[in-house]
């Protein structure tokens, strides 16, 4: 789960790269990292706390309405969180390309990201183990 969420998170880094503005171009790949680390991290945060709610360590081998829901409202609360502390703490900021997800004042894009990357994770994981 850890490897297949940096590979969607590096690829996602990758792609977003310049609506941000704060960092010297030199640090691009160093940056990539980081933040493929740190995403790594949320995802494991996401996966626990739907894991705690169900009581259930291999919740993702058995998915269902409740959990995918349950797993993107969590996201959408890590997302906001998050991005509200990266931004306080003045981590990076955002280009003026950058679309800003209306009233919450974060960046459309890092908020999608850990929306949709830790349940993408799950699934691939899911799909990964189920062929082996």
């Amino acid at each position: 789960m850890a490897f297949i969420g940096f590979l969607l998170s590096i690829l996602w880094e990758n792609l977003h790269f310049s609506l941000y503005s704060n960092y010297a171009e030199w640090m691009e790949q160093i940056y990539f990292l980081l933040c493929a680390l740190g995403d790594v991290l949320l995802i494991f945060l996401v996966y626990f706390l739907v894991a705690a709610i169900f009581r259930n360590t291999s919740w993702i081998y058995h998915f269902t309405a409740t959990k995918v829901a349950t797993t993107l409202v969590i996201s959408a609360v890590v997302a906001v969180m998050a991005e509200k502390i990266a931004l306080i703490m003045d981590w990076w900021q955002y280009s003026d390309q950058m679309p800003l997800v209306p009233f919450l004042n974060i960046g459309l894009s890092p908020f999608l990201a850990i929306v949709l990357l830790p349940i993408l994770s799950f699934l691939i994981t899911k799909k990964i183990n189920q062929l082996f």
